[in-house]
């Protein structure tokens, strides 16, 4: 009969350990999915319009705004009197960094990339939809009408 040396010994105790508990703690992959970068101006118009009904991220790439893409949710698309959309993002981008021109010109975005996370404001932490500058100038509104 052979012996077992330390080394093998607590090899193998170990590989059963790791088997049988840590083998639950360990990370599975996940599936990616590709990044889509949409370029075309109605496509662009699209994914606006689904970020801001279902309060997901989206990344923009906009030189007016400062360069690379920035990860932002979308607050309101407004429609000025020339009959130009003009698009809200959320004050913040996913980093925290505060947006320093948050109202951009649809003409202004070059590209966006839409992505399946929501958007979390990064100081309260909550996700979107949360009331819009709009939704609450109307919510206001109202309330003034009541008092009268």
């Amino acid at each position: 009969m052979a012996a077992l040396n330390f080394n093998e010994c607590s090899m193998s105790l170990f590989e059963k350990f790791k088997e049988g508990f840590l083998s639950q703690f360990e990370a599975t992959p996940t599936p990616t999915s590709p990044i889509k970068i949409v370029k075309q101006r109605k496509s662009i118009r699209k994914e606006l319009m689904d970020c801001k009904e279902n309060g997901k991220v989206l990344g923009i790439y906009c030189p007016a705004i400062g360069e690379g893409m920035f990860l932002a949710g979308i607050d309101d698309i407004l429609i000025t009197d020339k009959g130009e959309e003009v698009i809200v993002l959320c004050p913040y981008d996913m980093n925290g960094i505060l947006i320093q021109r948050n109202q951009i010109a649809m003409s202004e975005i070059k590209s966006v990339c839409p992505f399946d996370t929501f958007y979390i404001h990064p100081i309260t932490g909550k996700a979107r939809p949360y009331v819009t500058p709009t939704e609450n100038a109307v919510m206001h509104q109202k309330s003034m009408h009541s008092f009268l």
